[in-house]
């Protein structure tokens, strides 16, 4: 009789395969780990760390999905509306009930529109949600404040990351995300609004802003003196969408003294690797690294990462190679190349008669 050969996954402990798992998408466990023999199948069944992105599922596999697995088994979700995937927020609706979900931790919701807006909010009073990702709503100005009232209230809510869209966003000093310590914000956002909510989350420790700005409103709050300081903050990131002077980003991070990790990034960073025009220039007042130098030395002296993408527009027929090494040289002291150990490099691209400058 021929004996019969497992493959050395089938021999594993369930553990061992549970934690190989954890690295796979919830649908090649599913539709390809699970058919391979009785014992993998086993295996899946008795999974619980499931994590769904039903972003780009088909619809035949959609409808699946609810005779495979049960609903607590699953610890992380995303749902996305669009015209190409057959309404998938209210579909998943009539497949689930959400009540189910006991175990969610983790929740992203794309595209939310009015109908899924309701069930969804009701949901939020009743779990234990510690991660929610909202990228843009469908739905009216004051059906998003009560949902995202109700979501900022969830004592467990650790991480958010919000795209408010068009929604206005002066309108929203009723966002309070008082126990959330990771926030991303997708713009436009202004330096008031950043001020308002910075002084409304206590145990904030990772700020990052998309699509920042600074107008008119912000004025009267960069030029006064004795702002306050959040020493809770150590890890901010920002990509700006305006021009920016080092005197406006000083007086910002002045606010954070224990930084330990910042990102500044202008509005081409982007399109850096894509065939896209670059639509703005960075003030050329960032480029001064003595400048840097002196305030990271005198104000940010925690400061262990700093990541910028600065980009400024030279003639083709320019001497760019002398106008690199100008700008580059303040970035080759003692205190970048030794004492912090943070390197600074240069790239460009030719487009039409304009060569785009960046310094990485």
């Amino acid at each position: 009789m021929t004996a019969i050969t497992k493959s050395y996954l089938e021999i594993l402990p369930a553990e061992i395969i549970h934690r190989i798992y954890d690295e796979l998408d919830a649908e090649t466990i599913l539709f390809s780990v699970r058919c391979v023999c009785r014992g993998l199948h086993s295996t899946t069944n008795e999974y619980n760390r499931y994590r769904f992105n039903f972003r780009y599922m088909s619809r035949s596999d959609f409808r699946i999905i609810p005779r495979l697995i049960d609903p607590k088994n699953i610890i992380s979700l995303t749902l996305m509306n669009s015209l190409y995937n057959f309404g998938q927020i209210r579909l998943f609706l009539s497949c689930f009930h959400l009540n189910q979900f006991v175990r969610l931790s983790s929740l992203t919701l794309i595209d939310l529109n009015e109908e899924g807006l309701h069930d969804f909010q009701e949901y939020i009073t009743k779990c234990c949600l510690t991660e929610v990702s909202i990228l843009s709503f469908g739905c009216r100005s004051q059906n998003i404040q009560k949902f995202l009232s109700s979501l900022l209230s969830l004592n467990t809510l650790r991480k958010l990351v919000l795209n408010l869209g068009y929604y206005d966003i002066d309108e929203a000093q009723w966002f309070v995300p008082r126990r959330v310590e990771n926030l991303t914000l997708i713009g436009p956002w202004n330096w008031s609004n950043i001020y308002f909510i910075l002084n409304h989350s206590p145990h904030l420790r990772t700020l990052i802003v998309r699509d920042f700005s600074i107008d008119k409103s912000d004025e009267s709050i960069i030029t006064q003196s004795g702002m306050k300081q959040f020493d809770h903050l150590t890890s901010f990131s920002l990509y700006t969408e305006s021009k920016i002077t080092i005197y406006d980003m000083k007086t910002i991070l002045k606010c954070f003294p224990n930084l330990a990790h910042m990102r500044l990034f202008d509005g081409n960073y982007e399109t850096v690797n894509s065939s896209f025009n670059p639509v703005y220039q960075t003030d050329s007042s960032l480029f001064d690294g003595y400048e840097w130098e002196c305030f990271i030395e005198t104000q940010l002296s925690r400061l262990k990462q700093f990541e910028f993408y600065f980009s400024r527009f030279a003639l083709s027929n320019e001497n760019y190679m002398s106008t690199m090494r100008s700008l580059i040289a303040p970035f080759r002291t003692p205190f970048w190349l030794e004492n912090k150990h943070w390197t600074a490099n240069m790239i460009t691209n030719t487009i039409k008669n304009l060569r785009n400058v960046v310094m990485i």
